[in-house]
């Protein structure tokens, strides 16, 4: 439902360190990955590395890897041995707060995101997770306050949106959220997270010929069946980010 950021925007965001004991081959199959979002080719390239010797950035990037795949138990492995055994970067943190939230550990996650802040207290990435999972937790004004503090910061403002929009779906203000997604959409029709959450937005306030107008479902003869199902869903939490 809610948005973050692509892996290697977060690689630009975080920063990254040397890369000079990497061989110029591997730099570039790895870069080729990330921009394929081959994570499951990642997870064996960064696993091979590891087994040749433990590099604390390789492990950082496997448990990414194993996040963007949404393997929140293999990212929690790893990565809180990165951040027990060394010092934890941004980064580091970021990826275990967005672990914690995703498996619905949101008290946990909110803590660990908090301490990036003592790192970092401009960290957008960090600062629009903290909305995400003040959503989750149920701190509206939190939520509220945190995407608005990313957005004053210059985070990406359809991300931003998207995610205000998503707040206002859990607070059961549907047309404040098809407010916000209709210009998204209009932008960018071939966003799933944003054409979703305005499809649920606009089954919930019953506006079923814009539905249909997003949806094209005019032919579907099951789309009844659909909008209905949208009508009467409930909102999921612990999958909001993608880190």
């Amino acid at each position: 439902m809610f948005r973050a950021l692509s892996t290697l925007c977060l690689m630009f965001l975080f920063g990254c360190t040397s890369s000079h004991e990497f061989s110029q081959d591997w730099l570039v199959k790895e870069k080729l990955l990330i921009e394929s979002n081959n994570h499951q080719a990642l997870v064996t390239l960064y696993k091979e590395q590891l087994k040749n010797r433990n590099d604390v950035e390789v492990m950082v990037k496997l448990s990414q890897a194993y996040l963007r795949l949404n393997d929140t138990k293999s990212a929690l492995f790893f990565i809180e041995k990165v951040n027990i055994e060394n010092d934890p970067t941004e980064l580091s943190l970021f990826i275990e707060a967005s672990a914690l939230n995703r498996q619905g550990n949101n008290e946990k996650a909110r803590r660990v995101a908090l301490s990036v802040l003592d790192i970092n207290k401009n960290n957008t990435e960090v600062i629009n997770l903290l909305g995400v999972i003040s959503s989750d937790l149920g701190y509206y004004v939190d939520a509220i306050n945190f995407f608005k503090k990313a957005k004053s910061l210059y985070h990406d403002d359809d991300v931003v949106s998207n995610n205000l929009a998503a707040l206002h779906l859990l607070k059961g203000e549907y047309q404040d959220a098809v407010d916000l997604l209709m210009p998204l959409y209009k932008k960018d029709s071939g966003n799933r997270k944003v054409k979703s959450n305005l499809l649920l937005a606009l089954a919930k306030s019953k506006q079923i010929e814009l539905w249909f107008e997003v949806s094209g479902s005019e032919n579907d003869p099951m789309w009844r069946e659909k909008f209905i199902a949208l009508q009467s869903s409930s909102l999921a939490k612990g999958d909001n980010n993608e880190a």
